[in-house]
Order: structure tokens, then sequence, then C-alpha cells
């Protein structure tokens, strides 16, 4: 093998992107004269993602989903950890360093209105990224334009129109073909249809996977929909204030999640089936705050299988189930029983 040839075989075998460690803490105020508390929105978390594969990130709203996906993209700035892009730390790099990857890792926004500015016209909002890419210039950037919306399976006729025009699906397909006017390699998409009507939502995520099959684009998917999450990822990763619990391939994790959390979030998935009985596993007591979390585990003040000793003390690992392949789960006494 030439040397050419070994680089290409070791950048399909690497990941497109690694996050190592990575934590956000935010400053919060504590009174006039009180010493600043900080809260721990993502703490510790270490993932990859690979070539043209779709990781899912599920958990309870306010658990770091969002804020995760932010810190990946440097929209908010870490507060510690690494962000390793096609082999390349992100992390120590200014924003003006950051520019060229810019083009290759894109979001798209859980509100179709808001991340839409509502005084440019549709053709400048996609136009906009390609400008400053310089990646056409003259006649060739409406070209592309044209050829993006096409994509997303919007016509030309909308290039002089503004947002409010457009109902909310059509706006998220307007925020897709501005993410995939600069040709990324990955993308954020953040509860990309929770705002979406059923019959709109379907529409949006086979375009999701067609686009995915066709230019063969990573995704981390940032949902609470377990229903659209089981349809559409190859690995789905669970967060719990914070932290990952448990990642491992989508089908082996909603079939035999191993962590406590992950089977009480997806016994409240609804079953399409009114002979089949669905045991509900409910939760007791409230989600501890992130400016206080509980020592040890995470999730031990609420958990069923507490033991009282190594939950409180000491945080489990996220250690691969020997049962599973590239299953890894953070608990100190998990269970694999098939739900």
């Amino acid at each position: 093998m030439t040397g050419a040839s070994a680089d290409n075989a070791s950048m399909k075998r690497r990941p497109l992107l690694q996050v190592e460690r990575l934590s956000k803490l935010f400053a919060v105020s504590s009174g006039l004269w009180g010493k600043p508390s900080f809260a721990r929105a993502v703490d510790d978390v270490t993932l990859h993602v690979r070539h043209a594969e779709t990781l899912a990130l599920v958990g309870e709203s306010g658990c770091g989903k969002t804020t995760l996906g932010r810190c990946i993209l440097r929209l908010i700035e870490p507060t510690f950890g690494r962000i390793v892009f096609e082999g390349k730390d992100l992390s120590p790099l200014s924003q003006r360093q950051l520019r060229p990857f810019r083009k290759q890792m894109q979001i798209i926004f859980q509100d179709p209105y808001a991340s839409l500015n509502p005084r440019m016209r549709i053709g400048d909002i996609v136009a906009e990224g390609i400008r400053i890419h310089r990646l056409a210039s003259g006649s060739e950037v409406m070209d592309r334009v044209v050829a993006v919306l096409d994509s997303v399976g919007l016509s030309r006729d909308v290039i002089m129109r503004y947002p409010h025009e457009f109902s909310a699906g059509q706006r998220q397909r307007v925020g897709m073909a501005r993410a995939l006017a600069v040709e990324p390699s990955f993308m954020v998409c953040d509860e990309p249809v929770s705002a979406l009507d059923v019959s709109v939502r379907a529409h949006i995520l086979n375009l999701l996977q067609d686009l995915q099959e066709k230019r063969k684009i990573a995704y981390l998917f940032i949902s609470h929909d377990l229903g659209v999450v089981r349809h559409l990822s190859h690995r789905t990763a669970v967060m719990y204030l914070g932290k990952i619990v448990e990642v491992g391939p989508t089908d082996d994790v909603f079939s035999g999640p191993w962590h406590p959390y992950s089977r009480a979030l997806l016994s409240a998935v609804p079953v399409a089936d009114p002979e089949r009985k669905q045991l509900r596993m409910v939760l007791e007591g409230e989600v501890p705050s992130p400016i206080s979390p509980p020592s040890g585990c995470p999730f031990h003040p609420r958990c069923p299988k507490n033991d009282g000793v190594d939950c409180v003390q000491r945080m489990p690992p996220l250690r691969e189930m020997p049962e599973g392949v590239h299953h890894r789960v953070a608990c100190w006494h998990p269970e694999g029983r098939t739900m």
C-alpha cells in the first residue's frame, strides 16, 4: 500500500468527529456578596461520530443536549475538553482560524422562523454562506442557490420572497438549504422537526435521510421524540444531567437498554399495539440541579438500583458491556434484559 493509500484508509477508519471530556459551565449569580457558583450544563462528555452516520442524542428537557451540540460547533465556547474534527483539534483555534471548518460543520435550528433573518430574501439567506466562503461568484452564486433549493423540494420562485410568507415546514426547508449550500460533511440537527405538524415532519425526516445517502453527511440528531430517533439514527446516546449515561447501536439501546434511566425513558414510548402491554417505569423525585449535582452517579437519587455505597460515592465510568457490541453504559449495576 502506498503512503497516500494508507493515509486515505486511516482517514476512513478514524471518526469524523471526536469529542473528548467536553464540559460547559455557566456562571450563576448567587447574590450581591455571595461567591459565584456554576451550573454544569455539559459535564465531561466523550463521544464520536463516524462518516455518514447519524448519532442521536436523547434525554429530558434541560439535560444539556442543545448546549453540547452548540459547544461542538463552537457557537458556545466550551469550558474544558477537546473537539477533534477530521483529525484537527478545533479547541485552541481562534474564530478566524475556525472559518475554513465552518463550512464543513453546520446546524439546523429547532425554530425555523427565529433562525431566519426576516429582513432578508430567501435567495440571499441561502447565498450568504456561499459568498462568505467564496464557493462561487457572479451568476454562479444564484445557480448554486437554485440547485440547493431544488434539493430540498423548493422551486426557484421562492428566491425573492421573505421568511414570513412560508409555512413552518417550508421555512425549515430553507434552513436546511442554507446549511447544505456550503456542502458540509457534518450537521447538528437540533430538534429539527419538533415544531412541525406530523405530516410535514415525515417529509423533513425523509429528506434528511435522502440527503445523507446522496451527500454522505454525518448528523448529530438532537431529539426528545424517541420514535423519530429509532427510525432515523444508527447509534443513540442517552444524556442525563449533562452526562452521557449510555451509548450504543440504536437497535440495541431500544431493545435492551442497560442503564435504569434509559429503561425509564424508553418505557414511556407509546406502543402501537393494543394487545401488547407496556410496563411503564415511573421515576420518583425531581431532576437534581446542575448547580449542585449529586455526588457519585448523577442518577442515584432517582434510581431504583441505588446501593447507597458506590452509587453515592463514585461516578461510574462509561464502560463497554460484555454482551453488547460497542455498547457502553455508565452504571454500577447495569442490566440488559430485553424490554
